[in-house]
């Protein structure tokens, strides 16, 4: 590399040596800068010259088929040229050198998997119970959304909280863009807004932003439960960015529901959802995220699939961080990220760099050390999200 950086003019030769070094380093848009250059010099090369046309066509079907999306792009936007490269396959298919005719069938079988992933039609109703929830973090049916309607109408005919009940409220966010507040001996909520970078806080708290939701200690309620850190306290510390408050008819000692739509403002942006309530009860923290990406789970290789959750195809170029909870005292750390590939697939589990067995870490076991995965999935203008995924048999 430091001879090619002081040669004045790189050649073809030059050039394949440098892309294959960008690649070793997965500075893929660097490669494919480079790859340009080369293609332009080779257009102006007589065919009969000296020079590595396998290696050539191998790298430009290997660049054709990478794709590293950025976060504020859309991957259903980036064309690829599947005629090119299956030509080029279709030239080496008989390729006489068993390394290069391996390689060249491997990627056939890649580009095949590729086109049957594309024609594929995904049932995403089916796939629900392991997608991510529809633009929030805890998912609520419609039918579940019925009958809670109906309960809030009879538990509200009761009578008025008594002496001794303490007060409770607890909620989730359903999937119908609604706050499902579950409330006793309250007579006024609060939906707070805050404005959240996801990938930051997720990499400040992995697991905790991965369980979707904290409650604060120091309240008068026992029924919230939860565990105090610094992550939820920090929010006392901070004007919500919206607030929404509303009124129950009538503070009941049954539990009742109260359904809240989630502002307008606040539908497509990533946001972190609490409730005040008056009296106080237990503050509770739940992250909203707003997205249209189903993330599917296959436990057995542990490998994660993005999909479009309106179109059902892969979705190609997401950003995918893993983090990893330690078995021996509940730690978490980095393991590993990267993008999703052309079939919008991520081995979550694998590493290659050594980290699932560096002692540093406290994980000498390795994948059998981690008790479950936390994983932050960006798919740039679809959104983003957060899963909890189990670790793959060992």
């Amino acid at each position: 590399m430091k001879l090619l950086s002081e040669k004045p003019r790189l050649d073809a030769q030059d050039l394949l040596i440098l892309i294959v070094y960008l690649l070793a380093q997965d500075r893929v848009l660097e490669a494919k800068d480079k790859f340009i250059q080369l293609s332009s010099l080779m257009s102006s090369i007589a065919p009969e010259t000296d020079i590595p046309r396998l290696q050539y066509d191998y790298l430009h079907a290997y660049l054709s088929l990478c794709v590293e999306v950025q976060v504020d792009s859309s991957a259903s936007e980036l064309a690829l040229d599947f005629e090119g490269v299956q030509k080029i396959l279709e030239k080496y298919q008989a390729y006489p050198v068993e390394r290069w005719n391996k390689m060249f069938k491997d990627m056939q079988a890649y580009v095949d998997e590729i086109q049957r992933s594309i024609t594929e039609t995904f049932d995403t109703t089916a796939e629900a119970t392991t997608s991510s929830t529809s633009a929030a973090t805890e998912g609520s049916s419609s039918n579940e959304a019925d009958a809670e309607t109906a309960a809030v109408l009879a538990a509200e005919t009761e009578e008025e909280s008594g002496p001794g009940v303490p007060p409770m409220a607890d909620f989730k966010v359903g999937n119908n863009n609604v706050v499902v507040v579950r409330h006793r001996g309250v007579k006024e909520v609060t939906v707070e807004y805050y404005s959240i970078d996801a990938e930051t806080m997720f990499s400040a708290s992995p697991m905790i932003f991965s369980d979707q939701g904290e409650s604060e200690s120091g309240s008068t309620s026992g029924d919230s439960g939860g565990s105090s850190n610094s992550s939820s306290a920090s929010y006392r510390l901070l004007k919500p960015n919206g607030v929404d408050p509303h009124s129950v008819k009538r503070a009941i000692h049954t539990d009742g529901i109260l359904m809240i739509p989630i502002l307008s403002q606040y539908l497509n942006s990533n946001v972190m959802i609490s409730i005040k309530t008056s009296p106080p009860t237990a503050r509770m923290w739940k992250a909203y995220y707003s997205q249209t990406i189903l993330v599917q789970c296959l436990e057995q290789s542990g490998h994660l699939k993005v999909l479009s959750k309106t179109e059902g195809r892969p979705v190609r170029g997401s950003y995918v961080k893993v983090y990893a909870e330690l078995k021996n005292g509940g730690d978490s750390m980095f393991w590993k990220d990267g993008y999703t590939d052309l079939v919008g697939r991520f081995a979550y589990a694998q590493v290659s760099t050594g980290a699932a067995s560096d002692s540093g870490s406290g994980n000498a076991a390795g994948l059998g050390g981690v008790k479950r995965f936390a994983v932050f999935v960006d798919a740039g203008r679809e959104g983003c999200t957060v899963k909890t995924l189990p670790v793959p048999p060992v």
